[in-house]
């Protein structure tokens, strides 16, 4: 049976942030009879510090075969894009690094 899957990351207060979904990468995993293990690695996680929640979705197309709400809570402890400069959240619990110049 074919379907997909999607890792939802909510803020503490149970806001929305991002999604990781194997249909937008057209990478269907087939379902076998039993249990099944499945896993993804994104690059990386744009996470201010703070508290976090993960959801996980299972299905194909309209059709849901299993949803876990909260089924992980992780920490995000602060850190950098560059020494001496730690990462806080102002209000806005993903950030980007990004090249700035004057121009």
């Amino acid at each position: 049976m074919r379907a997909d899957y999607s890792v939802f990351f909510m803020t503490e207060q149970g806001n929305r942030i991002f999604q990781l979904h194997s249909g937008h990468v057209d990478h269907d995993i087939e379902l076998k009879p039993g249990i099944n293990r499945i896993a993804v690695q994104p690059d990386y996680l744009p996470l201010t510090p703070g508290k976090y929640y993960v959801n996980l979705w299972v299905g194909s197309g309209h059709l849901l075969y299993d949803w876990i709400p909260e089924a992980m809570t992780f920490i995000v402890e602060p850190g950098t894009f560059d020494p001496g400069v730690l990462i806080d959240n102002r209000g806005y619990p993903v950030v980007v690094n990004a090249n700035w110049q004057s121009l």
